[in-house]
């Protein structure tokens, strides 16, 4: 008797240790995941509730490493590469931002998220929360642009321009993105030197997206007039330096969206997150957390 009560002390400490150990199992998680006319590159960090990080343009999931790392300590972390980026193919047909997301989280076996976006992330959120409510369970947005926002003439002029390099090809647009003063406030400044240098990188690695037809993309232009139906808890990050157009949308979402709150991240610009990235990481967690 006393023989079958130590092999059964035994037992339990073994599977108790098991048990733990796979409770705190942190280990990043990656794979493709089927979507219509291609396949979508995801990571995933950690366990509890999701949170899902949408990239702006430009880049890749790995602009987020440093929140990954840091939120997956507390949270589930998802990023993926949007379609033409990344490790992601480029979209040969018409496609639909949501349903790619839609797609992955009912692949991973997922109900809830949180999404945390910035620029065209923060746009894809919104698109997202509209069409998929019930799938959400609070929004945090940085930088975030709309495609039919009444931008300054300066803005639309400069757009149009760049839409000419471009067809020039992807080096003469990633040059003109690296010397033009007007493109070069996009991106982490000389004050952050290892941000600026991974994220060109993540710009010299992602060539591909300027030969992507983006008129494949289907996207919902009503979103703007939509924001006011959001009844999710939102909070809107407001970079010191963010450009002014920026920040004019910024204000236009607090004003639209009941409830939603806003917090000041000091001596950071548009990639706030790659520049004060422990500052950017503390807003996410205390906001997540109330």
């Amino acid at each position: 008797m006393k023989k079958y009560l130590i092999i059964q002390i035994v037992i339990f400490i073994i599977f108790g240790t098991m048990s733990c150990q796979n409770s705190r199992d942190n280990t990043l998680k990656t794979g493709f995941i089927e979507v219509d006319g291609g396949k979508i590159y995801y990571e995933e960090k950690g366990q509890g509730n999701v949170v899902v990080l949408l990239h702006p343009g430009l880049t890749d999931l790995r602009m987020w490493n440093k929140q990954v790392s840091n939120l997956s300590k507390n949270y589930r972390v998802i990023c993926y590469d949007q379609r033409g980026y990344g490790k992601s193919d480029i979209p040969t047909e018409k496609y639909s931002t949501n349903k790619d997301l839609l797609t992955l989280l009912d692949s991973l076996g997922i109900e809830k998220v949180n999404l945390v976006g910035i620029c065209m992330g923060g746009l894809h959120a919104l698109e997202f929360v509209n069409e998929y409510p019930d799938k959400v369970e609070k929004i945090i947005l940085s930088g975030t642009a709309f495609l039919n926002w009444k931008y300054p003439e300066s803005v639309i002029k400069k757009n149009i321009e760049f839409s000419n390099i471009v067809q020039e090809g992807a080096e003469k647009a990633i040059e003109t993105i690296k010397t033009d003063p007007f493109w070069k406030q996009t991106y982490p400044s000389d004050k952050y030197p290892e941000a600026q240098k991974l994220f060109l990188e993540y710009l010299n690695e992602n060539k591909k997206a300027f030969s992507v037809h983006w008129q494949l993309k289907e996207q919902d232009l009503t979103t703007i007039d939509k924001v006011s139906e959001i009844n999710k808890p939102v909070l809107i990050i407001r970079p010191e330096f963010e450009m002014d157009y920026v920040v004019e949308i910024a204000d236009y979402l607090l004003d639209s969206i009941k409830g939603s709150l806003s917090v000041d991240i000091e001596n950071a610009g548009h990639f706030a997150n790659m520049e004060r990235s422990e500052k950017f990481n503390e807003i996410i967690l205390e906001f997540l957390s109330n």
